[in-house]
């Protein structure tokens, strides 16, 4: 089976990258923060910059309120969590998921422009979209991969 999500950490930035494919299923999603749990760069507070334009928008509310329950429950050390998405129906099924992320320490917010997204995060404006050379969502190639940046 192959995973609907790529992950770049820079440390030198203290963030950890996401790029989402069109249609996770629920399983995608919980090997997902298995994933994102065991690495240092999370365990040490990095921020999470997660892009959601590939979703599709058909995905039920309710696939946001079961994934959401997958997620750390152990309170956050001053996180972040930036959702970026494409639509304005992507925007209100993500503002579900961060009602659900939501725990001490951790900020969620939604957003449908990179450019704000980034400053919320305190990431430099020359970083362009960090996204771009991410893998991106093909059910024939193996896209589930962590890499250093």
């Amino acid at each position: 089976m192959t995973s609907r999500w790529a992950i770049s950490v820079d440390e030198s930035l203290n963030c950890i990258f996401v790029k989402w494919g069109r249609n996770p299923s629920l399983e995608d999603t919980r090997q997902y923060f298995e994933t994102l749990v065991g690495l240092p760069a999370f365990r040490a507070g990095a921020h999470m910059f997660n892009d959601l334009r590939a979703l599709a928008p058909d995905l039920p509310a309710s696939f946001f309120r079961q994934a959401a329950r997958f997620g750390p429950t152990t309170p956050a050390t001053g996180q972040k969590l930036a959702l970026l998405v494409s639509s304005e129906v992507a925007f209100g099924l993500m503002r579900i998921f961060a009602t659900f992320r939501q725990r001490p320490g951790l900020e969620v917010d939604v957003f449908d422009d990179l450019e704000q997204a980034r400053k919320w995060l305190g990431l430099p404006a020359d970083i362009g979209d960090p996204f771009e050379d991410m893998a991106d969502d093909n059910p024939v190639s193996d896209s589930n991969r962590t890499e250093a940046r």
